[in-house]
């Protein structure tokens, strides 16, 4: 039986080696072989808070409710946060524009909010103010109805 044992243990360190080596090469490589730039890996983000926006709920052409929403944006680390924080008014004005301009409502006829046509919309409204790319997608933190 210590055969056994010695070569289940010598065939399970044969597999993790090979399995890391794999993982080692899959992560230095790109899938069509070449090589990955080390800014894509190495760039890390950070939130930036947006204080809280209205949006109308609009349903068969009427206002049927407003919804408040948190967000934050996602931003590169060596974005300028402090330009960001500055141009807040800017971008708070043009997200609620943009927000009272269109329906945040699925077209379905559901009344529920389609998040991701939201979220594709506050990063191209913030890009337009901010530069392009540099809002790299929006964390919706908190939706909820207007009491009333």
């Amino acid at each position: 039986m210590t055969r056994n044992r010695v070569l289940i243990v010598g065939l399970t360190a044969l597999v993790l080696l090979v399995g890391a080596g794999g993982a080692t090469y899959y992560l230095t490589l790109g899938s069509d072989g070449s090589e990955q730039t080390s800014d894509k890996r190495d760039t890390r983000y950070v939130f930036v808070n947006v204080e809280p926006l209205s949006a109308p709920v609009i349903i068969r052409n009427r206002v049927s409710h407003f919804i408040y929403l948190e967000v934050a944006l996602e931003v590169r680390e060596d974005a300028d946060v402090r330009e960001i924080r500055r141009q807040m008014p800017r971008l708070r004005d043009v997200f609620l524009r943009d927000l009272h301009r269109r329906s945040i409502v699925r077209d379905d006829g559901s009344g529920a909010i389609d998040f991701a046509d939201l979220k594709a919309r506050l990063v191209e409204q913030g890009n337009k103010v901010l530069g392009a790319g540099v809002v790299r997608d929006v964390l919706i933190k908190k939706a909820m109805r207007a009491a009333g």
